[in-house]
């Protein structure tokens, strides 16, 4: 059968022209409709620029991670293998080593207190995986805290508040940081540095109300317990 070249660029330019379904995507992640998301991006991959697979790749992986509807073991290991495939396109995918490494970061934090040499694997793992994250985005301070969650699973306690109040200072909004320093100081009992970390947090809340009150609400509520502390 003979076809026309004609016909072959109207086709070579609907598939490069298909745009990233990033909204949609967004609504059904927020709708928790996760296995619709993974069949919209599987879709996607089969008709759009290869140019496009990093993004889509590590899309799949964070659609496979909160999936629910299979098994905790397999979601995990199919989430790493997108990321993985990620990085295989691209050595510096930003979002593949961060997806990466907090997926490892998650596993370590499930495991039981008989799976010590395993976790420390994990962690050791998940934590080169943001460090690379961190390198590929020219030192986003975004990813910081992320670090600082691994070392706090580490009990690296100095080196995680160290990333904490680094990315207090360069982020220009730190609510995020003082909420996450808060709840990881109080994690471990530590309640003055928790309680420091949540009274900096209530000071800024009021500027996010509009932006998702109901989660704001309920930081408030616990930042309030800690700080009473």
């Amino acid at each position: 059968m003979n076809i026309k070249s004609s016909e072959i660029g109207s086709k070579m330019k609907k598939i490069i022209s298909k745009k990233y379904p990033k909204l949609a995507l967004k609504k059904l992640w927020q709708d928790g409709r996760f296995s619709q998301a993974i069949s919209l991006l599987e879709n996607f991959i089969k008709d759009c620029s290869s140019k496009t697979y990093e993004k889509a790749y590590c899309d799949l992986g964070y659609s496979y991670d909160h999936n629910q509807e299979i098994t905790e073991k397999k979601r995990y290991e199919i989430a790493k293998s997108w990321y993985r495939k990620a990085i295989a396109i691209n050595k510096k995918s930003i979002c593949g080593h961060q997806g990466l490494g907090m997926l490892l970061w998650y596993q370590a934090k499930a495991l039981r207190v008989g799976e010590s040499e395993l976790k420390k694997e994990l962690l050791k793992k998940s934590f080169l995986a943001i460090k690379s994250a961190y390198k590929f985005s020219n030192r986003d301070p975004e990813i910081l805290p992320l670090m600082a969650n691994i070392k706090f699973s580490q009990g690296s306690i100095n080196t995680a508040r160290g990333y904490l109040k680094s990315a207090v200072k360069k982020l220009k909004d730190p609510f995020g940081v003082y909420v996450n320093g808060a709840f990881r100081f109080s994690e471990i009992g530590m309640s003055g540095s928790a309680k420091e970390f949540a009274i900096k947090a209530l000071e800024l809340a009021p500027r996010h109300w509009d932006l998702k009150k109901s989660v704001v609400q309920e930081y408030v509520k616990k930042l309030e317990n800690i700080a009473k502390k």
